[in-house]
């Protein structure tokens, strides 16, 4: 039996969600490497915490 990869959206075929990541990817990973996209991170990473500190 051959295990299926598991689709995330069964009207969206996976080759072209793959195809559509291909595009995004790149961006996505600069931005992330940037200064700003850094930064945002950082301030989403003191969000968490903070929510995570109040559900306690």
């Amino acid at each position: 039996m051959t295990q299926r990869k598991k689709q995330y959206h069964p009207k969206i075929p996976d080759y072209e969600l793959e195809a559509i990541t291909r595009c995004l990817l790149p961006d996505m990973q600069s931005y992330f490497e940037s200064d700003e996209g850094k930064r945002a991170f950082a301030e989403w990473q003191a969000q968490q915490q903070k929510q995570g500190d109040n559900s306690k």
